[in-house]
Formats: C-alpha cells, structure tokens, sequence
C-alpha cells in the first residue's frame, strides 16, 4: 500500500559542473536553492536585488536594452527603489541611484560568464503604480497601489521578447524555469491557486525548461510536517529533498560525487570552540585552512 505520490522528472542533457558559475533570480526558494550550490562549492550570485516575486519585475531587470532610472521613495529617511527589495537601500537620492546601478552591473557581468540562470516566479500578483508593477511596495500606503493578477497575456508577452534579448545577449547561457512552492495565503487561498496556476502556463507556454519544484512539495511531500512552523514556507528537510531532485536533475555526477566530503568539510569548517578559547579557536582555523587547501588541491574549480 502506498501512502505518498512519487514521480521522475525527465533528465537534463545539460549538466552543471564545479567549473560553471550560476545565477539565480526570484523569490526566497531561490535563495534556498542557491545556497545550497554555494554549500556545495559552486560559484552563485542570488538575488543581486534582493527577493524578486513577480515575472514583470524580473524581467524588467534582465532588461538590458532598455535603460531607465529605477523609481525612488524615500521612508523615513531612507531611499528604496521600486524596482528592488528593501535590502537595496541608501541614506541619499544620488546614493541610492548608484547602489540599483552597481548591482546591475554585477548582475550583467555574472550573466556574461555564467553557465545557467535559475528563475523562480513566486506569485502572478501584482502592485501597480502608476501603470506599471513594483517589486516592493517597501511599506507604502496601500492606497497608493492598484492590486490585480497580471494577465497571461501581458507576462508572455514581455517574456517572449525579453527570452529572445537574452539568447542573443549570452549565448552560452542556458535558463531554467522553476515556481516557488511558498504559498501566499495572504493573497487567498483560491486566489493563491490561480495565481500559481498563472505562472505554470506562463513557464510552459515559453517552451523553457522547467524544474518541478512547487509539484515536488504540493505532490510528493505533500504534508505539514515539511513546513516551517508558518506552514508556508518549506523546511530544511523539504529543500534537502528538492535539493537532492535537482542534484539528479542537473548537476553532473562528476561534481555530485564530492558532496558528502564537501558536506563533511562545511560541518568541520563550522564547528565552535566552546567554551570560547582563543588558543583552540586559532588552532581549528589552522586546521579549517588546511584541509580547504586539500580539498582544492583535490576537486577542481571548486569554491570554498
């Protein structure tokens, strides 16, 4: 008798290894995502502007064919722009200008050496002001924003034709689709539903390919007890789970077959000296350096 759903997921051709950098965009399953590359020694950028939700505010930031300046607001004395999360901020307007536009730059300049761009799409609702959809309302009065589920229509659209832009921009670089299994409850539950199912007609309809994630928590764990307390966010058993669907999926067994020494040197790596003494602390470091240097003498390209 079985009491779970499994599935396979097809295998990818194209397989990452040590030696190939990797950027990821999106929503907070990204971050997970690429943390647990860069755990495992390869060389990520996550999240340049910090936790991205909807398509349209991505896109507009892969966007290199059309410069504009980011739309600025300034919250207690502290400037944001509307194209980004919080977490890019500065305490002037110029400041912040320069910040969105140095983060732009080492977005473009991982892309022009990166082997895959992983995109994940959290939610197809979007805040509009003005027109147009913001990232982050960064805690403005809600009145000030027009709240709706963007149109398949609309997003495919700017996906086409942004897909295209980047295929010619960056040849080598492959990109991956994926859609955060996070639920955004306080949107609604029916309107979360269609909001999700959006975003996998979107993926689908753009003829990319697309890694299971949100299929792989609601179909196979499909349970609480791999949710955070919030009961929306997975926990680190669920993501070491994906994670271990994804390793399968798209990184070569060249490079999967060092983890559980990688994985051993992260935990001898992290280890505290307690109670804190100075002496030993020094001596642990010693040691941490010292097998790092094995380590890379070891596996190539590798980044600790």
């Amino acid at each position: 008798m079985n009491f779970r759903t499994t599935f396979t997921i097809p295998d990818s051709d194209k397989k990452l290894t040590f030696a190939d950098n990797v950027v990821l965009l999106g929503s907070c399953f990204s971050e997970r995502i690429g943390e647990k590359l860069s755990f495992y020694g390869f060389d990520t950028l996550v999240n340049p502007f910090g936790t991205l939700f909807h398509p349209s505010a991505i896109a507009k930031l892969l966007d290199d064919m059309s410069s504009f300046e980011p739309r600025i607001v300034n919250r207690n004395g502290c400037w944001f722009t509307y194209e980004t999360h919080s977490v890019v901020n500065a305490k002037t307007e110029e400041d912040i200008i320069l910040e969105f536009q140095r983060r732009k730059t080492v977005l473009f300049d991982a892309l022009k050496k990166s082997k895959l761009l992983i995109i994940t799409f959290g939610t197809s609702w979007g805040h509009y002001l003005n027109g147009e959809v913001v990232a982050n309302c960064h805690k403005m009065p809600s009145s000030i924003f027009m709240k709706k589920l963007t149109t398949l229509e609309d997003m495919s659209g700017v996906w086409c034709s942004l897909l295209q832009q980047l295929k010619t921009s960056f040849p080598e670089l492959d990109i991956l689709f994926t859609i955060s299994p996070v639920r955004h409850t306080k949107d609604g539950f029916v309107e979360n539903q269609r909001s999700k199912a959006r975003l996998i007609e979107l993926i689908h309809s753009l003829n990319f390919p697309y890694f299971p994630s949100f299929e792989i928590m609601l179909d196979d764990l499909r349970d609480y007890r791999f949710y955070e307390p919030d009961l929306l966010h997975p926990n680190a058993i669920a993501v070491d789970y994906i994670f271990d669907f994804f390793t399968r999926f798209r990184i070569a067994e060249s490079s999967s077959q060092h983890f559980s020494l990688i994985k051993k040197f992260r935990m001898f790596e992290n280890h505290l000296i307690k109670p804190f003494d100075q002496d030993k602390w020094e001596k642990h470091q010693k040691e941490v350096e010292l097998k790092r240097v094995q380590i890379l003498c070891q596996i190539p390209n590798l980044k600790l």
